[in-house]
C-alpha cells in the first residue's frame, strides 16, 4: 500500500522514506560570536523529530564557557532527525540535525480540539 502522506511530512523517524533526500537539509552547529569558541554542549532541544518547525524558530540550545547560542531553524520544514544528544559536546559546523524543508503544520486532532462525550 502506498505511504500516506500529510502535509509532505516525510516519515523517516518511523523507518520509512515518502521523499527522496534531495530535499533534506541539515542543520549545523552556528558560530559561537567569537573565532576562539569552537565547541559547546548541547544544552536543551526544543523540538524533536517529527516537529513541524517555522523558519526562525529556536530548536536547540548550545551552552560554552561564555554564552549560550539559540540555534534557529533556517528554513520552515519538519526535523527528521536529532543527530546530538543533549549534555554532547558539539563544534562549529558539526551536522546536529537534519531536516525536510515546506510543507505546513498538520491541523490539531478534531479529538483534541473537542471534549469527550459523557
Amino acid at each position: 500500500a502506498p505511504l500516506a502522506v500529510a502535509g509532505q511530512r516525510l516519515c523517516r523517524w518511523e523507518g520509512r522514506r515518502a521523499f527522496s533526500d534531495g530535499g533534506v537539509l541539515q542543520i549545523k552547529t552556528p558560530e559561537f560570536g567569537a573565532e576562539s569558541i569552537t565547541e559547546g554542549t548541547m544544552q536543551e532541544w526544543n523540538k524533536k523529530a517529527g516537529d513541524f518547525v517555522e523558519a526562525g524558530e529556536v530548536i536547540a540550545t548550545i551552552e560554552t564557557d561564555k554564552v549560550s547560542v539559540e540555534v534557529k531553524a533556517t528554513q520552515s520544514g519538519t526535523i527528521l532527525e536529532v543527530l546530538v544528544a543533549v549534555d554532547e559536546t558539539v563544534q562549529v559546523g558539526q551536522p546536529l540535525a537534519t531536516m525536510q524543508p515546506g510543507g505546513t503544520a498538520l491541523p490539531k486532532k478534531a479529538a483534541e480540539a473537542q471534549p469527550a462525550a459523557a
